[in-house]
């Protein structure tokens, strides 16, 4: 399924407008190029300086994509980020590729807004009648394929190929999770995070869930994974966070102010924006930054532990609470751990259900919670699924558990109704 870029009447007219230049093309026995411009920086834009910054920014680049275009050609903006640049009288590909490279280096020049010097990035998706298609559908979508292509090759133009067209099902998915965001299809769950000395719930958290029309139930390691590789992870934190601090703050106060824990993926840990976008997602809903955890696994910080280490470093220089995700999984060293800018670490719940089963597992969990608190650590164990490993992980001093014991990820009002009829120490199953 392709993503509807315009409204229905205005997809309507736009493609009237691209075929009726595709038979004027067509009679003259000539060639038009189509070039879908995708500015990059939009959301961090928004997000940092308001969306009236980002406004005046689609407006300039448009001025300036209007500045290279000739007569004949024809430029549209197409959706929240993109535009449309209709090439007439093609000569071949070369052709379209030096507009290309036009438009990049006009793009990347700077530019000065409230005082601010910005660039423009762009990534662009290019595709030529009659050679990769002849109808105006099919070509702005063989142009939104190389653009998803692009995307991926983290180069700043793609020509569509016939190898492409295997990514029509991967365009779609990607196109869906968009206007899922929008259409409210993607909601929050939240599973209880207790704490073991009383057993009184201490916090949750937070779950993506997303629900297609089309496809049903898309699993999270799925739609997130695809959302990391191809550069719509942002706006998918920034939904999370911003979804997650508004509902924790309106559970009841029955166990005092819960935290509430945001995963957050490699790409993300290592994004400089990250620390602001949380800073934002704060201030938006008026929350205490302690009760914001932000989680993110031991193997995506130790993708690039400098940059990651800094990063998370800042985060808590401002309050934000840091929990290292499926500890035990990763190859960290003893050197890394040490300096790791971390609240708590979360024990893979691989250990914690095997703990009766193999000894080996039981010391690599009593290891983690031994070392963490010599660093002054917190430990959540995960998979909690019966009394023994609650009374066995309360014997070794592990700090919180969650689990399937306690509950399954529930939605906002499910998860409300739980912590009201919560009693320590009589899981209520969810």
């Amino acid at each position: 399924m392709r993503k509807k870029l315009l409204n229905q009447t205005e997809q309507s007219v736009f493609l009237h407008a691209l075929q009726e230049m595709l038979v004027r093309s067509r009679e003259a026995d000539g060639s038009l190029g189509l070039l879908v411009i995708r500015l990059d920086d939009l959301d961090r834009i928004n997000t940092s300086f308001g969306y009236e910054a980002g406004n005046t920014l689609l407006a300039t680049f448009a001025g300036q994509l209007q500045g290279l275009a000739r007569k004949s050609d024809r430029v549209i903006r197409i959706g929240t980020r993109k535009f449309v640049l209709l090439l007439t009288e093609v000569m071949n590909q070369e052709h379209v590729i030096l507009a290309a490279n036009k438009i990049i280096r006009t793009a990347n020049k700077p530019f000065t807004l409230d005082g601010r010097t910005l660039t423009t990035p762009v990534t662009i998706g290019i595709a030529i009648c009659p050679e990769h298609a002849e109808t105006a559908e099919s070509l702005l979508q063989s142009a939104e394929i190389a653009l998803e292509s692009a995307r991926r090759e983290e180069s700043p133009y793609f020509l569509y190929s016939d190898s492409d067209a295997d990514d029509t099902d991967l365009l779609g998915m990607e196109n869906e999770l968009d206007d899922a965001l929008e259409n409210g299809q993607v909601e929050m769950y939240y599973q209880p995070k207790i704490r073991i000395r009383d057993l009184k719930p201490c916090g949750a958290e937070a779950l993506m869930r997303w629900t297609s029309p089309m496809r049903g139930f898309v699993p999270p390691d799925v739609f997130i994974d695809l959302a990391d590789k191809t550069g719509r992870i942002q706006p998918l934190t920034w939904f999370a966070l911003n979804t997650a601090l508004r509902q924790a703050s309106e559970w009841p106060d029955i166990w005092g102010a819960l935290s509430v824990s945001v995963n957050v993926t490699p790409n993300i840990v290592d994004d400089a924006d990250l620390v602001d976008l949380v800073k934002n997602a704060i201030s938006m809903w008026d929350t205490q930054p302690d009760r914001l955890v932000i989680e993110v696994t031991e193997g995506a910080l130790m993708t690039n532990p400098e940059k990651s280490f800094k990063i998370l470093k800042g985060l808590r220089s401002h309050g934000v609470q840091i929990s290292i995700d499926d500890f035990g999984t990763g190859y960290s060293s003893l050197s890394y751990f040490k300096n790791i800018p971390a609240n708590e670490l979360k024990i893979d719940k691989a250990f914690v259900m095997n703990m009766f089963d193999d000894k080996a597992d039981e010391q690599i969990v009593r290891s983690v919670i031994e070392l963490a608190h010599i660093f002054d650590l917190g430990v959540v164990a995960e998979g909690v699924e019966n009394q023994a490993t609650v009374d066995l992980l309360s014997e070794l001093k592990c700090d919180s558990i969650q689990g399937y014991y306690f509950s399954r990820p529930l939605p906002q009002r499910d998860f409300v109704a739980w912590l009201e009829n919560y009693e320590p120490g009589h899981p209520v199953k969810g």
